[in-house]
């Protein structure tokens, strides 16, 4: 099995550091939180009482896995964005036995080949093309040794919200442009509902969830010269009703400066962070964000509730 290694230069992901942190209203890319520890803590996190994404999802493919396989056709070549422990994956892979080939991607290296190599070896007549790389950032997609009918991406586990809508539709649109023409699009969205459930989700009082966060700043202390004292932070999450997303924030516990990439950082008492947002939409407007993307929103599936949905789009 070999890795293609779209792994991006340091340099380059402090520019893009920096960048954010210079502005009156302070964030860091989420990326920071997928180092291999944090990969692993984020697999914790799905497994808390509040976090009903992860198993709601995985629910929802049960359900129906079938059905979602039919809409891929024969010799699909698979393209999973962010493919973590691969979990849903494997429902998918154990009913499409004729897939032409398998990518996952995913920023953190370690993480990705552990889960690349235990899915070739589970599934030995697959062919495993495990790619590394910010799936943000231009890279090429490998092409199996056996010929493919199209190619079908896979983003589950509403990764789509944690874009801005004008950042998810360009997204779309990139990943549509990747899969090529007749290409497909399986992909997870959580849905609006009572916000109380979120606070549940995104529990600032779970020991787990807040080592993921602020697994974000050892991130940085590890890999970009930063000294950020985790005792001198804590993560709020809060939803922004108008906007419609959950908003994922470091607060400064004090006035302080931080070293980050070799530069000095202000932070003032009580100055928040924003780490990530968890964009949430109704079917109706996330099938209105995947046209403008260039998608055509063809089968939705929920859960009884309608706490989740996984829609199959196809490029037009």
């Amino acid at each position: 099995m070999r890795l293609y290694d779209f792994e991006p230069d340091t340099s380059l992901i402090c520019s893009q550091i920096l960048a954010k942190l210079a502005g009156p209203a302070k964030e860091l890319p989420d990326a920071l939180l997928y180092s291999e520890d944090g990969s692993k803590y984020f697999e914790a996190v799905t497994q808390t009482r509040g976090y009903y994404l992860a198993r709601t999802e995985i629910a929802i493919m049960e359900a129906d896995v079938e059905g979602m396989a039919a809409s891929f056709g024969a010799d699909a070549l698979l393209v999973e964005y962010g493919s973590g422990s691969s979990r849903k994956t494997r429902l998918l892979l154990d009913a499409l036995p004729g897939l032409a080939g398998y990518v996952p991607i995913d920023i953190s290296k370690e993480f990705l080949l552990a889960a690349a190599r235990q899915i070739a070896a589970d599934y030995p007549g697959l062919e495993v093309l495990p790619v590394c790389a910010d799936y943000e950032q231009a890279f090429e997609l490998p092409a199996p040794s056996k010929a493919f009918r199209r190619r079908v991406g896979y983003l589950p586990g509403s990764t789509i919200g944690n874009r801005p809508r004008p950042e998810a539709c360009r997204f779309l649109e990139k990943i549509r442009l990747a899969m090529g023409a007749g290409g497909g699009l399986l992909i997870g969205v959580d849905l609006k509902k009572d916000p109380r459930i979120f606070a549940g989700a995104y529990n600032e009082n779970e020991p787990v969830v807040n080592a993921f966060i602020l697994g974000a700043l050892s991130n940085l202390n590890q890999n970009f010269g930063a000294d950020f004292d985790l005792d001198r932070f804590r993560f709020r999450s809060l939803y922004n009703e108008e906007e419609g997303r959950v908003e994922i924030c470091l607060v400064s516990l004090g006035a302080q400066t931080v070293q980050v990439c070799g530069k000095p950082v202000e932070l003032a008492d009580g100055e928040r962070i924003l780490l990530q947002v968890a964009c949430k939409y109704t079917v109706h407007e996330f099938a209105t964000l995947a046209e403008e993307a260039g998608w055509k929103a063809s089968r939705v599936w929920t859960d009884q509730q309608e706490y989740f949905s996984v829609h199959y789009l196809e490029s037009m």
